[in-house]
Formats: structure tokens, C-alpha cells, sequence
């Protein structure tokens, strides 16, 4: 079995090659980017946990794009899954088993849900912000800068800077200035 650091530098190169953007280090346990690869950038100083996902879904329509900024850490089985546009800021952290989208299913009553076309909206996650566990992020949610998601969180609305949000659906907790006191 290889080391951890080889293995990793192997994903980086094979993910490379197939048109993954990479804007410094990566540390890439087993993850997994099935297609769209020239759709991705990721920025210095990534880590990609096991289990990690980055599913982009291209249509003739959209030429969906992925951006993980620098200093960011996606725990473990999450999931990112794009139909046309997602960002993740800088000094980020994404605990385990979440899954963020853009994407959804059409919903007119009058057709199968499978017949119906895909629908998106952008999805920007900024800078300094903590995803806790086994959370989900939906389409068209903005989550500002240094605001702190509680684990178990749905987020389906945008969520302030510089605040803590949680529950289902996620609502604003507090500031996250008074988190310790």
C-alpha cells in the first residue's frame, strides 16, 4: 500500500490531467469526480477527506462551474453536486456527510418528475464559514462570510455574515461574536 502523501499526489496528478484546476497543494484522500473535471478549480491548500464527491452535471444549456477556494477542508462523505454554479469561499470547513446543491427537480404537477427538466440556482458559500455535520445546503442559498452552520442544518434561505444558523429549516441562532460568552 502506497503512503497517504504518494496516493494523494497521484490523485492530484491523474485529477489534473483529466482538466481539474489546481491552484497550489491538495491533499486528496479517496475521492470521487466522476465527469466535467475541466469545470472545476480548487484552490491552495485543499483537502478532500475519503468519500468526498464532486458531481457536475453539464447540459447544452449550462456550462456549470465548481470553486473550492484556498484553505478549505471537506469532511468525509459529503456531496457537492452542481447543475450550474456553486462557490466555496476561503478558510472553509465542511463536516462530514453534508450534501450541497444548486440543483433541483422540476415539480409540475402535470408531468413525472423524471421527465422534467433539472432547474438551478447559484449557491455561494463565503469565506470563514463551518458547514457542521450532516447538514444540506439547497439552491439559490448564500451563506455570508464567517457564519456557522449547526450540524443537522437544512439551509433553504441565505444566511448573514458573521452569524450562527441551525435547525430545519436553519434560522438565525445569534451572532456568532457572542458564540462563547
Amino acid at each position: 500500500m502506497k503512503a497517504p502523501s504518494v496516493a494523494s499526489r497521484l490523485r492530484k496528478l491523474w485529477f489534473g490531467l483529466l482538466g481539474v484546476r489546481f491552484e497550489g497543494s491538495a491533499w486528496l484522500r479517496k475521492v470521487d469526480i466522476p465527469r466535467a473535471w475541466n469545470a472545476i478549480t480548487l484552490g491552495d491548500n485543499i483537502m478532500l477527506d475519503r468519500g468526498v464527491t464532486l458531481i457536475i452535471t453539464q447540459s447544452a444549456t449550462t456550462q456549470p462551474r465548481l470553486r473550492l477556494g484556498s484553505n478549505v477542508y471537506v469532511n468525509r462523505n459529503t456531496v457537492i453536486d452542481v447543475h450550474g454554479t456553486l462557490s466555496i469561499g476561503n478558510e472553509c470547513m465542511i463536516g462530514p456527510n453534508c450534501y450541497v446543491t444548486d440543483g433541483n427537480h422540476g415539480m409540475n404537477p402535470n408531468a413525472s418528475i423524471g421527465s422534467q427538466p433539472m432547474t438551478n440556482r447559484p449557491v455561494t458559500i463565503g469565506n470563514d464559514v463551518w458547514i457542521g455535520a450532516n447538514s444540506v445546503v439547497l439552491p439559490g442559498v448564500t451563506i455570508g462570510d464567517g457564519a456557522v452552520i449547526g450540524a443537522g442544518s437544512v439551509v433553504t434561505k441565505d444566511v448573514s455574515a458573521g452569524t450562527i444558523a441551525a435547525g430545519v429549516p436553519a434560522a438565525f441562532i445569534r451572532p456568532r461574536s457572542l458564540a462563547h460568552q
